[in-house]
């Protein structure tokens, strides 16, 4: 599994905040699965949304691929009207913390920051 980090902005004509899509959004990205991902975790600030999507793959370029394919699809749904997609690449940082919790022996967070 690789977590790929989405920034979504919004245009002028954004009718709903960052708080008000994550609300709406959330739900709505359940219900519309998209190949590959199996997680979708939001988090609004003042002007943007962070979208960490977590995507089943078998390389870090497919991920890549398949969670910029599933956000092109959402972002066409009118539930994302004024949104767009600033960014979509993957988290090496999340990656690493991810096996480096894995290989603990105890399964313990110690060391991993």
């Amino acid at each position: 599994m690789y977590a790929i980090r989405v920034v979504l902005q919004p245009d002028r004509w954004a009718s709903r905040t960052a708080q008000q899509l994550c609300a709406v959004a959330s739900e709505r990205i359940r219900l519309d699965a998209q190949p590959g991902v199996e997680h979708v975790s939001l988090v609004a600030s003042r002007h943007r949304v962070l979208a960490m999507t977590f995507v089943m793959a078998a390389d870090l370029w497919e991920a890549e691929q398949l969670a910029a394919s599933a956000w092109a699809e959402w972002l066409d749904r009118s539930w994302l009207d004024g949104w767009r997609l600033a960014s979509c690449a993957a988290d090496l940082a999340l990656g690493v913390w991810a096996v480096q919790a894995s290989i603990m022996p105890d399964g313990g967070m110690s060391g991993v920051g």
